[in-house]
């Protein structure tokens, strides 16, 4: 079947385009994470052939099932990455610039995150790389800074050399240079980038387990496994999922830096393999991958704040004499306040609006039970006093 055209698919985008409803995978009070190898992705000659089609697809997916930052694999046009963009929702956007036809990009919520900056890192090890780089994105969290310290994050994207070769000479070398990249990455890892919150994402063309070149043979990862890194996806390496339609490997992975461990939302990372019960052959006109996401508890580091001309000690240790309890709680909470102070509450969201505010509080119990389930924070003050400290609230089913 001839394939449509980068300049004239749009034009076609409404005759093509199914309205698709997809599952919300993520959540609004924390930070969802995704990568997805999309197919040649805008590519005329590779990949499914009808680029409209495809098109609406990954758009659907995009928008509908709630991340808040995609590690994308082969984006093979310029074109359909501009046009993506434009049409996802609340994004912005950066892509590679190596000449190589499959490139990796980052997208991220503007609400959720500034841009810092985008390189590729390791270029001296390209042959290893298969002439695709990995693609670092710095971002920072934007936060109320009255109330939040900002976080910044660095997103590496993956886009490993494949096993495609027809002769096994061949796919030894693939392995053997995924191998090699491995180790150049993590020698990166922990010189440039010790001790800060970095994601590693994307399609690492290989198994956690044993590699996909041989049963006998570890996995090329083994040098982080050994190492005690922790890979999301080794989990359901383990349980037997796949991320690649057409085999029976788990090849796309996340991997993320010690310091986000306390914040991995545990049990979270998933893979969505069933995108065929909303999609109908979705493995053959969208993507032979499937996407894998994972959730993260906001990171935000409160901020106490104190004027000393107007608050004294003893107005802000009255401030700190109060308990919460109990944390999570499906929505009723009880203050405990061990102090005569009149206190100001504030309920925040995720990025910091305010939700609900209680005036002349002293102890009791707070209902909180009409939000959604999630992560909040809870601003709280003494009466006619600038200092307060925030406290996280978890309402769970």
């Amino acid at each position: 079947m001839k394939k449509i055209a980068p300049s004239l698919f749009l034009l076609f985008y409404c005759q093509f385009a199914k309205a698709q409803t997809l599952p919300k995978l993520g959540n609004d009070t924390l930070i969802d994470v995704a990568c997805w190898n999309i197919e040649w992705f805008g590519d005329v000659s590779n990949g499914p052939t009808n680029e409209a089609l495809q098109f609406s697809n990954v758009l659907a997916v995009m928008n509908q099932t709630g991340m808040d930052v995609w590690a994308v694999e082969e984006m093979s046009s310029s074109a359909t990455f501009a046009s993506l963009t434009s049409q996802l929702s609340g994004f912005s956007s950066t892509n590679s610039t190596f000449s190589q036809t499959q490139k990796m990009c980052l997208f991220w919520k503007n609400s959720m995150f500034e841009f810092i900056s985008s390189q590729h890192i390791l270029t001296s090890y390209n042959y290893d790389f298969a002439s695709r780089p990995p693609l670092m994105v710095t971002l920072k969290t934007i936060v109320d800074t009255a109330i939040f310290k900002p976080d910044t994050f660095y997103f590496i994207v993956l886009h490993m050399k494949a096993q495609s070769e027809s002769d096994d000479a061949g796919r030894l070398q693939s392995y053997t240079r995924r191998k090699n990249a491995s180790g150049w990455l993590k020698t990166y890892l922990e010189t440039t980038l010790l001790a800060k919150k970095y994601f590693v994402l994307g399609d690492w063309n290989d198994d956690l387990i044993n590699s996909i070149y041989s049963s006998s043979y570890p996995t090329p990862f083994k040098n982080f496994l050994d190492a005690g890194y922790l890979f999301l996806t080794k989990p359901l390496c383990d349980a037997g999922k796949k991320s690649y339609a057409f085999g029976s490997s788990m090849i796309d992975h996340i991997m993320i830096s010690d310091s986000l461990r306390p914040f991995y939302l545990n049990n979270s990372c998933n893979v969505f393999d069933n995108i065929g019960s909303y999609i109908l052959n979705a493995s053959s006109n969208t993507s032979d991958h499937y996407l894998v996401y994972s959730k993260f508890l906001n990171n935000r580091k409160p901020i106490t704040i104190k004027d000393s001309s107007q608050v004294g000690v003893n107005d802000l240790a009255n401030i700190e004499s109060f308990k919460i309890f109990p944390n999570p709680s499906k929505g009723k909470f009880s203050l405990e306040n061990n102090s005569n102070a009149v206190l100001t509450i504030s309920l925040l969201d995720y990025y910091g609006k305010e939700l609900l505010l209680i005036d002349d509080f002293k102890s009791g119990e707070l209902d909180f039970s009409k939000f959604a389930k999630g992560y909040y924070f809870l601003k709280i003050k003494s009466k006619n006093s600038i200092s307060y400290i925030n406290h996280k609230l978890i309402l769970c089913d």
